[in-house]
């Protein structure tokens, strides 16, 4: 089984939705690789090999050997060649000619290629597993400026290619799992039907996580926070996470408690400080982080509170309600109540109907949205422990990879008969 990555060998999601996966799947016998398809830069250039080299360090020992690089078009080319050849020849010389492989492939630009390989290995048996992390041309067009940017022909062009690459993969994938039901309804759209598609939602490993009380202050005492407020947003700071807004909200936070404090564990250093920078927020009440995934949970630990960019105070779109940020999972096994927008993928409804933290409407009045901040925030200074424990428990029992990790395999011993 080849799990499959597409230019996301220096992303911060590298770690938990493809790493953590194949660790668990060689753990429980399966045997599992991961093969990350990276622009050639990626080997040549100096900063890149180093910054993959230092990342390599935090790898789990038993995937030593079973990591692995291969290298497709630079970005501006990409267009002009058939990477799904290239990917080829990585199974060819790279993996066994007698076992029947199961390509499963995360992201639209992964399942594209994966089916497309086929061709190409005619002699092998190949089952691929699609994984869609989200509308991929619709993703595109957000970060491009929104619908408006189809008028520019060089937009509209590659908005229609990733738009029929995403539907070759639904329609040409012998299986399909998707993040949300939102998702999986438009799955069987494309595929005519129900069979082979499943969500799985993305979910975190709950015990890496999960942080006692005692540990917490640990963290928190020896990063001198002592008993303020820690607001956390975690992850990327593409577009869609709404990084301005993320701020905004911490400001009002900061506004009605001024003991808190945002910690950002990015690397999108730059966005941040341009975000930060039209804003009252002092810096000194602001930390960031550039962390590998396995630094992550301990300063998760440290955090009260989670933010979710992605949909806060925004108008409902395809985008967001076909999402489901794995920040949610993390943020819940860590202890962290959320605050978030409305419709992002399932997890806004599972918000609000399990008390797990505020769900704020996109066009809820300021004067109202401070009142139901302040009713949040005091909620939790008097039931701070005890909220961080159901976040816990609810992760633990709904939101745990394991679950995910046995979904798999019996997705492949199906796929395999």
């Amino acid at each position: 089984m080849i799990f499959l990555g597409y230019r996301v060998g220096l992303d911060s999601v590298l770690g938990a939705e493809f790493i953590k996966p194949v660790e668990l799947l060689v753990e429980v016998g399966t045997d599992a690789y991961l093969l990350v398809l990276c622009p050639v830069g990626e080997l040549l250039r100096r900063d890149l090999r180093l910054r993959w080299q230092q990342r390599s360090l935090t790898f789990p020992a038993k995937l030593k050997d079973r990591i692995r690089r291969f290298p497709v078009a630079p970005s501006r080319f990409e267009s002009h060649v058939d990477e799904s050849w290239l990917l080829a020849q990585a199974i060819r010389y790279g993996y066994s000619m007698d076992a029947r492989i199961i390509l499963h492939a995360v992201g639209s630009g992964a399942g594209y290629l994966a089916v497309r390989a086929r061709r190409f290995l005619r002699e092998r048996d190949i089952r691929v597993v699609f994984r869609s992390h989200g509308p991929s041309a619709d993703e595109y067009l957000y970060r491009e400026g929104g619908p408006a940017r189809r008028m520019n022909e060089a937009v509209e062009e590659k908005y229609a290619r990733l738009q029929r690459q995403e539907n070759e993969a639904y329609c040409l994938a012998d299986a399909v799992v998707t993040l949300s039901e939102p998702m999986r309804q438009f799955a069987i759209r494309q595929r005519g039907g129900s069979q082979m598609v499943a969500s799985t939602g993305c979910l975190a490993d709950v015990g890496m996580f999960g942080a006692t009380e005692s540990g917490r202050e640990q963290v928190r005492n020896a990063l001198g926070w002592g008993s303020d407020l820690v607001v956390v947003h975690s992850g990327t700071l593409h577009p869609w996470q709404r990084p301005d807004e993320v701020v905004r909200m911490f400001e009002r936070i900061h506004s009605i408690e001024p003991r808190s404090r945002l910690l950002m564990l990015t690397r999108d250093f730059r966005v941040f400080e341009e975000a930060l920078r039209d804003s009252n927020v002092p810096n000194d009440r602001c930390t960031i982080r550039g962390l590998e995934f396995a630094e992550v949970p301990r300063f998760l630990a440290a955090a009260d509170i989670g933010l979710i960019g992605r949909g806060l105070l925004e108008v409902p779109n395809i985008v967001n309600e076909f999402s489901w940020p794995i920040k949610f999972a993390e943020y819940l096994a860590a202890g962290c109540p959320v605050i978030m927008g409305e419709r992002v993928g399932d997890l806004s409804d599972m918000a609000k109907t399990n008390g797990l933290g505020l769900v704020v409407p996109h066009d809820l009045a300021e004067s109202e949205l401070r009142r139901r901040l302040q009713e949040f925030l005091r909620k939790y200074a008097a039931q701070g422990p005890d909220w961080r424990r159901k976040c816990q428990a609810f992760a633990s029992t709904n939101l745990d990879v394991h679950g995910a990790i046995a979904r798999y395999r019996d997705l492949y011993a199906t796929l395999a008969s």
